[in-house]
Protein backbone atom coordinates (compact mmCIF):
# COMPACT_ATOMS: atom_id res chain seq x y z
CA UNK A 1 0.00 0.00 0.00
CA UNK A 2 3.11 2.21 0.79
CA UNK A 3 4.49 1.21 -2.41
CA UNK A 4 1.06 3.13 -4.40
CA UNK A 5 1.08 5.89 -2.63
CA UNK A 6 4.59 7.02 -3.72
CA UNK A 7 4.15 5.77 -7.25
CA UNK A 8 0.62 6.97 -8.27
CA UNK A 9 1.85 10.87 -7.69
CA UNK A 10 4.56 9.90 -10.30
CA UNK A 11 1.93 8.25 -12.94
CA UNK A 12 0.09 11.49 -12.49
CA UNK A 13 2.81 13.72 -13.47
CA UNK A 14 3.63 11.62 -16.61
CA UNK A 15 0.05 10.93 -17.49
CA UNK A 16 -0.48 15.03 -17.26
CA UNK A 17 3.18 15.67 -19.21
CA UNK A 18 2.14 12.58 -22.30
CA UNK A 19 -1.36 14.30 -22.57
CA UNK A 20 -0.55 17.68 -23.15
CA UNK A 21 -0.49 18.76 -27.23
CA UNK A 22 2.25 21.08 -28.49
CA UNK A 23 0.65 24.34 -29.10
CA UNK A 24 0.08 25.94 -32.37
CA UNK A 25 0.58 29.53 -32.30
CA UNK A 26 -0.79 31.23 -35.78
CA UNK A 27 -3.33 33.77 -36.66
CA UNK A 28 -6.43 33.78 -38.88
CA UNK A 29 -7.83 36.78 -40.15
CA UNK A 30 -11.51 36.30 -42.00
CA UNK A 31 -12.03 39.09 -45.02
CA UNK A 32 -13.42 40.29 -47.99
CA UNK A 33 -10.32 40.11 -50.93
CA UNK A 34 -10.22 43.75 -52.55
CA UNK A 35 -7.59 43.43 -54.80
CA UNK A 36 -4.57 41.59 -55.80
CA UNK A 37 -0.99 42.84 -57.06
CA UNK A 38 1.39 40.80 -58.45
CA UNK A 39 4.97 42.02 -59.59
CA UNK A 40 7.92 43.02 -58.06
CA UNK A 41 10.26 39.95 -58.85
CA UNK A 42 7.75 36.94 -58.31
CA UNK A 43 5.44 38.61 -55.22
CA UNK A 44 1.79 38.74 -54.81
CA UNK A 45 -0.04 41.03 -52.46
CA UNK A 46 -3.70 40.05 -51.20
CA UNK A 47 -5.64 43.15 -50.11
CA UNK A 48 -8.70 42.64 -47.73
CA UNK A 49 -11.53 45.30 -47.85
CA UNK A 50 -11.39 45.04 -44.21
CA UNK A 51 -8.14 45.92 -44.25
CA UNK A 52 -4.50 44.43 -44.05
CA UNK A 53 -2.63 42.76 -46.93
CA UNK A 54 -0.40 39.51 -47.09
CA UNK A 55 2.51 38.87 -49.59
CA UNK A 56 3.18 35.79 -51.16
CA UNK A 57 7.04 35.58 -51.51
CA UNK A 58 8.03 34.09 -55.00
CA UNK A 59 9.65 31.02 -53.38
CA UNK A 60 6.31 29.93 -51.91
CA UNK A 61 5.39 26.38 -53.13
CA UNK A 62 1.68 27.40 -53.12
CA UNK A 63 1.54 30.79 -54.69
CA UNK A 64 -0.29 29.76 -57.83
CA UNK A 65 -2.77 27.68 -55.74
CA UNK A 66 -3.20 30.70 -53.70
CA UNK A 67 -3.69 33.25 -56.32
CA UNK A 68 -6.31 30.75 -58.16
CA UNK A 69 -8.26 31.17 -54.74
CA UNK A 70 -7.61 34.79 -54.32
CA UNK A 71 -8.75 35.83 -57.64
CA UNK A 72 -11.73 33.39 -57.27
CA UNK A 73 -12.92 34.98 -54.26
CA UNK A 74 -12.28 38.33 -55.84
CA UNK A 75 -14.68 37.72 -58.36
CA UNK A 76 -17.13 35.76 -56.52
CA UNK A 77 -17.35 38.05 -53.59
CA UNK A 78 -16.73 35.09 -51.39
CA UNK A 79 -14.94 35.79 -47.94
CA UNK A 80 -11.48 34.20 -47.35
CA UNK A 81 -9.41 33.04 -43.98
CA UNK A 82 -5.89 33.98 -44.01
CA UNK A 83 -4.13 32.27 -41.91
CA UNK A 84 -0.04 34.54 -40.59
CA UNK A 85 2.25 32.00 -38.55
CA UNK A 86 2.51 34.41 -35.85
CA UNK A 87 0.56 34.33 -32.73
CA UNK A 88 -2.18 37.18 -32.04
CA UNK A 89 -0.76 38.91 -35.47
CA UNK A 90 -2.50 42.23 -36.08
CA UNK A 91 -5.06 41.63 -38.79
CA UNK A 92 -5.13 44.88 -40.37
CA UNK A 93 -1.54 45.16 -40.73
CA UNK A 94 -0.29 46.08 -44.39
CA UNK A 95 2.48 43.97 -45.78
CA UNK A 96 1.78 40.54 -43.56
CA UNK A 97 5.07 38.42 -44.89
CA UNK A 98 4.49 35.52 -42.31
CA UNK A 99 1.46 34.33 -44.36
CA UNK A 100 1.17 30.06 -44.45
CA UNK A 101 -2.00 29.50 -46.04
CA UNK A 102 -5.71 30.44 -47.19
CA UNK A 103 -9.58 29.22 -46.79
CA UNK A 104 -11.91 30.19 -49.05
CA UNK A 105 -15.12 30.38 -47.77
Amino acid sequence: MNLKRKIAPVGALVFAALSVAPAHAYTQCEGSMERIWAGDGGYIWLHLKDGGAAVLRPDDPNKETVAAMAMTALVSSRRVIIRYSADNANCQEFGRYDFVGMYLL
